[in-house]
């Protein structure tokens, strides 16, 4: 049962990235609704998947595959949120193939989590939330980053009507630092609670790429908030610096895909 509500959400999220495809080439009120249902639609059947899951004893919690499940769910219902505020329906494919990607991700990466002290759960479990919630904060800030950038060339190339794809440029550039704002202090939570979560049991296993990419991601944000508070960095180079941190983001969950696919 389990396995055939994934694979149906897979459908759902699939058919949810059409319909927004297809708002981006009608532009029209009704398009849009239909996009907003069709994904609600899909983070039901999501709902309901990872509620068969943990009716049949698997925790969301337990490891890769739980944490890629729970960022395509977060990132969705907070996208979907945010479009009854704003004008983000230009983001709605990017999100919904992104949810789809990361669903794939977590059915490739399932498999037999390493055991893990009864000590140690309750970190291991908050440390996932944090990445969870972090992670899905910078998604968006880089989806509207990407908005803002597309916004951005339009006018400059004096391309008439390029503000209706979407919010004003200014206020993309807010809620991108807003985003990042939620997002930073979260994943700063995230990496602490991942270092005591290792030193609590029993060993650091040694260093793994994968935290030297979490580092840099740490810097980048970093960086661009320092940047925001001291110098006003705003604009083209702090949508850069937000897509770049999300960049190495991805590399993060993909190594981390990568390692439980092979073992």
């Amino acid at each position: 049962m389990s396995n055939t509500l994934q694979l149906i959400t897979l459908g759902l999220y699939a058919l949810a990235s059409v319909a927004y495809i297809a708002h981006l080439v009608a532009r029209g009120d009704k398009s849009r609704e239909a996009a907003r249902i069709a994904l609600a639609v899909a983070l039901l059947g999501h709902f309901a998947s990872i509620g068969v899951q943990c009716s049949g004893g698997f925790h969301p919690l337990t490891g890769t595959s739980g944490l890629l499940s729970l960022i395509a769910f977060i990132l969705c219902v907070a996208f979907l949120a945010g479009t009854f505020r704003w004008k983000l329906g230009s983001l709605g494919a990017a999100m919904a193939l992104l949810a789809f990607g990361l669903l794939l991700a977590a059915r490739l990466a399932q498999g037999k989590e390493p055991p893990v002290a009864q000590a140690v759960l309750f970190l291991k479990r908050m440390h996932l939330t944090l990445v969870a919630l972090g992670v899905s904060a910078f998604a968006l800030a880089a989806g509207v980053a990407v908005l803002y950038l597309v916004q951005n060339a339009a006018l400059k190339g004096g391309r008439v009507g390029g503000e209706r794809r979407g919010p004003a440029i200014t206020t993309l550039d807010t809620l991108g630092r807003r985003l990042v704002m939620v997002g930073f202090p979260v994943f700063t939570l995230a990496v602490i609670t991942g270092v005591l979560w290792m030193l609590k049991a029993g060993g650091s296993g040694g260093f793994r790429l994968e935290y030297g990419f979490a580092g840099i991601v740490w810097l980048i944000f970093a960086v661009l908030i320092g940047g925001r508070l001291t110098v006003g960095l705003r604009g083209r180079s702090a949508a850069l610096l937000t897509l770049a941190g999300f960049g190495f983001t991805a590399v993060v969950l993909l190594i981390y895909v990568g390692r439980r696919v092979i073992a």
